[in-house]
């Protein structure tokens, strides 16, 4: 699929000068997480993006032609003690999490919206800690992944009413089932 950047950061990415930033978005039961890799806080797309500290490593993002499902990992360094606590204490499997990019201007404001260039499921959170620093790593998996997981549905009435609701089709098939029919003769 052929997406383009928008037209401001386009603009400014081929310019002499430029500013780039990345901006990861984690959503929790508890509400949404925004860091971005500058320093202080940042409003883009009407968001509010916190400073991360140090965000020490994103793994590479690329696409293909072919139809894969291609995970990342984020590794994020100098959290607040907060923020730490709280992703310890969340249910993050498959949460919703994205990758932005962008770009400030002169002025120090984003030149225009964020871009998205991932977007996925948190998989697992790993913590290392050494008693001086704190690294988290965040494993999300690319939506497509879903594809490989096995399907388990049954064809019982009891399963079509909760996919379709109002359909009738499969109520007689419980009857069919140790029913004897005389074929022929």
């Amino acid at each position: 699929m052929s997406r383009s950047l928008p037209a401001a950061l386009e603009t400014e990415f081929n310019a002499d000068e430029l500013q780039p930033f990345q901006a990861l978005e984690l959503e929790f039961s508890d509400g949404i997480v925004r860091f971005w890799t500058g320093h202080g806080e940042l409003s883009a797309d009407g968001k509010e993006w916190q400073s991360v500290g140090a965000l020490l490593g994103i793994s590479p993002n690329s696409e293909t032609a072919d139809i894969m499902a291609q995970g990342m990992s984020f590794t994020l360094g100098g959290l607040d003690t907060q923020v730490i606590a709280a992703i310890l204490n969340e249910n993050y499997k498959m949460r919703p999490c994205a990758l932005y990019i962008g770009a400030l201007g002169s002025d120090g404001l984003p030149v225009s919206s964020l871009f998205q260039t991932f977007s996925g499921r948190i998989d697992t959170i790993d913590i290392q800690e050494d008693g001086q620093t704190c690294e988290i790593q965040i494993n999300a998996e690319n939506r497509l992944i879903d594809l490989n997981r096995p399907r388990v549905r049954k064809l019982t009435n009891a399963e079509q009413k909760l996919r379709f609701p109002s359909d009738q089709s499969l109520a007689q098939v419980a009857k069919l089932a140790d029913r004897q029919l005389n074929w022929g003769k």
